[in-house]
């Protein structure tokens, strides 16, 4: 995101996003790996707060809610409102739902309040 000339539709939504937030913090370090001390630094931080969570579908999936899930973690984010979108189709291979989406985030960290948007870059 600082080097213009690499700007991606991610970066976009990304930074898109980010004015919804007035202190941004990153779940994934550099290696796609989730920074549980970061994360649990931010919740503390903010407890009791409504916490806006933004990413994209795939990369939650693939990302945070696997990664909670073979680390036997589980986070509250019961506060929390997650905006998502894009990255269906590289579900499609583990037919994951819509519902079952809600429902598998609700199990690895209370959250029930997830919204998919849908963006068009083309």
């Amino acid at each position: 995101m600082k080097d213009r000339r690499l700007f991606s539709a991610r970066g976009a939504g990304i930074f898109g996003f980010s004015i919804f937030g007035t202190d941004r913090t990153y779940a994934l370090d550099d290696n796609m790996e989730l920074d549980f001390p970061t994360i649990l630094a931010f919740l503390d931080k903010h407890r009791g707060k409504p916490i806006l969570l933004f990413g994209f579908t795939f990369m939650v999936w693939q990302h945070f809610y696997k990664q909670l899930l073979a680390n036997d973690k589980k986070i509250d984010l019961s506060s929390g409102i997650l905006i998502h979108g894009g990255g269906w189709k590289k579900l499609q291979s583990e037919a994951v739902s819509p519902a079952g989406f809600v429902a598998a985030l609700n199990q690895v960290c209370g959250i029930q309040r997830v919204h998919d948007y849908y963006g068009v870059v083309e």
